[in-house]
């Protein structure tokens, strides 16, 4: 998913977005409210994709970018939960040989 994508999913509500790729250890979590994408980063560095944005409230505790940040998808999953309020559950998620992926929008 793309930043422009998300921000069409994210008219009039939100809409997040976690995944990973093994081919290139890809890591990338982006969040958008009302067209707006407010969040574009890798969490494994914590480093913003494209102009700087300011870190969220909801980001405070997670460990990203910390050298014993494991598990950044799971952790970039967190976050997207802190975000929308939606409760995930292994069920809601479909795991591929080279990717994890997960769109969300609460109206």
């Amino acid at each position: 998913i793309n930043r422009s994508t998300l921000a069409e999913l994210s008219q009039g509500q939100h809409a997040a977005a976690a995944f990973h790729t093994d081919l290139a250890a890809d890591y990338r979590l982006l969040y958008a409210r009302g067209g707006q994408v407010l969040r574009d980063f890798d969490p494994v560095d914590y480093i913003d994709n494209g102009a700087l944005q300011e870190r969220l409230s909801q980001e405070a505790g997670i460990g990203f970018g910390s050298l014993s940040s494991v598990y950044p998808t799971a952790r970039s999953l967190l976050l997207i939960q802190r975000l929308t309020g939606l409760r995930l559950r292994a069920a809601d998620f479909h795991l591929g040989a080279f990717s994890l992926g997960v769109v969300m929008r609460r109206r």
